[in-house]
């Protein structure tokens, strides 16, 4: 339980703050993974959801709300 708070609070925090900010913010939070008390398995567990979470809202695209038909 305690490894999806984690991942949770990281993803909110990444919606909150500014794109340039969210590799910097990454890196600490995997430091921070990386030197903890947890075993070496949730470890990497962790630090790999933090990574693909990460990379996924840097690389998200709003999608306009108005679609356009081209027919």
């Amino acid at each position: 339980m305690q490894d999806y708070k984690i991942i949770s609070d990281y993803l909110i925090t990444t919606q909150k703050i500014a794109k340039e900010n969210i590799q910097d913010y990454t890196e600490g939070v995997v430091r921070v993974v990386q030197e903890s008390g947890l075993q070496q398995e949730e470890k990497q567990a962790l630090v790999g959801s933090i990574l693909v979470g990460g990379n996924s809202v840097l690389l998200w695209t709003e999608v306009d709300s108005e679609i356009s038909d081209e027919d």
